[in-house]
């Protein structure tokens, strides 16, 4: 194994990072000195020492950061999607374009599901004639789950969320 860390323990050889979103408080950790990665095309939020020598990336200082949406079909469901907000200006609503979801038309109903606690906080919400959601981020309104025999975790909303997207 190499010596690199990219913010887990094991350490890898030759890594690639290509055609990601990464925000975090350290982005990347670890000597790059010792190895070769390749790392193109990526944005990152954040401080991104030791990877600001890759000129083949966006790298973006927190609080100046744009806003991003990322839908995920699900390869199996044609009628469910992970989504990822990224709400940087701290919208109350953002504007989900679920188009790429083959198995969703215009006028369905759709569960959406918070990943934080997500038996207890779903919001039902019928797509649009362009298969558009609004999905609420407001902190106040949502919740998140605390899991068995400790606390809730502090919520991350509206600053960012993770929900699963379902037709009802």
């Amino acid at each position: 194994m190499g010596t690199n860390n990219p913010s887990y323990g094991a350490g890898i050889d030759s890594p690639i990072w290509r055609n990601n979103y990464i925000a975090g408080r350290d982005v990347i950790k670890g000597d790059t000195t010792l190895i070769t990665p390749t790392v193109e095309d990526n944005i990152f939020v954040g401080n991104a020492d030791p990877l600001a020598d890759y000129e083949d990336n966006t790298f973006t200082a927190w609080g100046s950061a744009s806003d991003a949406c990322f839908v995920r079909p699900n390869d199996y469901d044609t009628e469910r999607a992970n989504v990822t907000i990224y709400n940087w200006s701290g919208a109350d609503t953002v504007v989900v374009d679920l188009s790429a979801v083959t198995g969703l038309s215009s006028g369905d109903i759709v569960r959406v599901h918070n990943c934080q606690d997500y038996f207890s906080d779903v919001q039902i919400l019928t797509l649009d004639a362009d298969k558009k959601i609004s999905v609420d981020m407001k902190a106040s309104t949502r919740t998140i789950a605390a899991p068995t025999l400790w606390t809730a975790p502090v919520s991350c909303f509206p600053v960012f969320g993770c929900f699963i997207v379902k037709k009802l």
